[in-house]
């Protein structure tokens, strides 16, 4: 059999992309519907006291008619000037409702904005926008930040403080009465981050009825190392019936804890109360009692009572 030679080969491989070429152009020259995905930026969304209280579209699809090269570049492209529309003046009102929309005519003009001169526009979706207004009342919350401690830093005990610790939220009434407080974004605490000064943003509304007076606040990270310590206290015997006399063979009893070097010498004994309660003991058969740490301050952390209970004795009262 004959073997095809290396320059027919060529040949035909140039051949083919020729005619490849000429399809190509030809059908770059045809006429095509498409779609583009463009923004919407909307202003002054209050009106005379009451604010857009409903989800608004933030694309919309405009559909339109051109030669394919221009769709492909489009296509290429992805990024359009985005549509503005004004609250305050491109709005139609329901009658004797908060609702009112912004019609397709206006709608069309704007999306036409975005197209080249040789597109036809086609329509939009959605074709219609509603939009929904309530009296809208403000709030002064507190600010919660949001934090992790990151590698290395189980050891410290971090506190924040705020020149300005709380923000206004403005939106219906019905939502902000159920706000406490607002979070910030998350912040994880490295050892670099300590004893400094930081701008957090704070988190943004889901529902975009609810605006902030700020999206920033400045806070002071401080830095305060823990430390182990332990206590000694008396133990204080409840539930004793009347008719016995009870003796503990131990009545000391050993607090372990973590506390903040800033606290570690803030102790205050009165506030450690540590309990044997017989209120379930059968006098029978037991002979150890339970112990409790129920009194202890907040700063003490990760407490361990040791003993967790003692052996003691019953005497009768005649």
């Amino acid at each position: 059999m004959k073997s095809i030679s290396k320059a027919v080969i060529i040949k035909v491989f140039y051949a083919f992309l020729l005619s490849l070429l000429f399809w190509l152009l030809n059908a770059l020259a045809g006429t095509y519907t498409s779609d583009i995905a463009v923004d919407i930026v909307y202003k002054n969304k209050s009106i005379g006291g009451k604010m857009v209280s409903n989800k608004l579209p933030e694309t919309i699809n405009v559909i339109y008619q051109d030669l394919g090269r221009t769709i492909l570049w489009n296509n290429l492209k992805q990024r359009f000037n985005a549509i503005e529309i004004d609250i305050s003046n491109d709005l139609t009102f329901i009658k004797n409702t908060n609702e009112a929309y912004i019609n397709n005519d206006l709608i069309l003009a704007k999306a036409t904005s975005v197209l080249s001169p040789s597109s036809k526009l086609i329509g939009t979706d959605p074709n219609k926008i509603y939009v929904s207004f309530e009296k809208h009342s403000s709030r002064r919350i507190p600010i919660e930040i949001d934090y992790d401690l990151g590698d290395y830093m189980e050891d410290y005990n971090v506190t924040f403080s705020m020149p300005n610790d709380s923000v206004t939220i403005t939106g219906p009434k019905v939502l902000i009465d159920g706000i406490k407080y607002w979070k910030t974004e998350i912040l994880v605490i490295e050892s670099k981050s300590v004893a400094k000064t930081i701008i957090l943003d704070l988190l943004k509304p889901d529902d975009p009825s609810l605006q902030l007076s700020k999206n920033q606040i400045e806070v002071n990270i401080l830095q305060d190392q823990f430390t182990y310590d332990y206590k000694e206290v008396k133990i204080e015997m409840i539930n004793v019936p009347s008719n016995l006399n009870a003796r503990l063979i131990n009545s000391i009893a050993k607090i372990e804890y973590q506390i903040s070097l800033s606290h570690k010498s803030k102790i205050d004994f009165k506030s450690i109360r540590v309990v044997a309660d017989f209120e379930e003991i059968n006098f029978e058969e037991d002979q150890f009692v339970d112990l409790h740490l129920v009194k202890f301050p907040i700063t003490m952390k990760n407490t361990k009572l040791k003993p967790n209970k003692v052996r003691f004795i019953i005497e009768r009262n005649d």
